[in-house]
């Protein structure tokens, strides 16, 4: 092998690898900025559901610190006893979660993204929850490369947190107030008893129907 030959074999060398490098080099930055989007679309699934929870168990007194669930002496009155039939602040309880999620979001996160969050509280009559829910976009760093391919800029995640709002001693006092309530009009309305003992006497005698029929 003479020394044209060895000096062939060394710029082919060099050539091959100014292709091949930069192919490898785009390769590593796509996994390891793939691993980065696994992390934020983990890190804002478990964020969305610390504030779910976190938002449910202090749903019930606006006035507790969201974080601890603590209530200073001076605003332990905040809120009036049957707070939740009237749910008059509910606006601002679901602000305030907004803003306790989009601390959290952005505290330890790695991207730059843009997150919209949404707070929304799905009623089923014999209980409620609360659902929290966040998208972040983050812009792709060769967005300007991918536009001609029709590829969006960019990425965007979701999340989605649910929590059931449960407050025992609200349910009994709410429950408390209506039958006080039903009492009263019962006891000072002939309309409404005579109503109510026909129901009463309707029931009772398909419940023994019922009984005599299933014996």
């Amino acid at each position: 092998m003479d020394w044209r030959t060895k000096k062939y074999q060394k710029g082919s060398f060099t050539v091959e690898a100014a292709l091949i490098f930069p192919i490898i080099l785009l390769t590593l930055f796509a996994l390891i900025y793939m691993a980065i989007l696994l992390y934020e679309k983990a890190y804002i699934t478990s964020v969305a559901h610390r504030a779910a929870d976190r938002g449910s168990a202090t749903w019930h007194n606006p006035a507790k610190d969201i974080m601890l669930g603590s209530v200073t002496k001076k605003e332990l009155n905040a809120s009036g006893l049957y707070c939740q039939i009237w749910a008059t602040d509910e606006d601002y309880k679901k602000q305030k979660i907004i803003q306790y999620t989009d601390k959290r979001v952005r505290l330890y996160s790695i991207l730059n993204g843009q997150h919209d969050i949404s707070v929304k509280v799905n009623n089923h009559i014999v209980y409620k929850t609360l659902v929290v829910e966040i998208k972040s976009a983050y812009k792709i760093p060769i967005a300007n490369l991918l536009k001609p391919f029709g590829i969006d800029a960019y990425y965007t995640s979701y999340a989605k947190g649910k929590a059931g709002i449960r407050d025992p001693v609200e349910l009994i006092r709410n429950v408390d107030f209506i039958g006080d309530v039903g009492r009263e009009i019962y006891d000072n309305n002939p309309r409404v008893q005579k109503i109510a003992d026909n129901i009463r006497e309707m029931i009772q005698d398909m419940s023994d129907k019922l009984s005599f029929f299933f014996k």
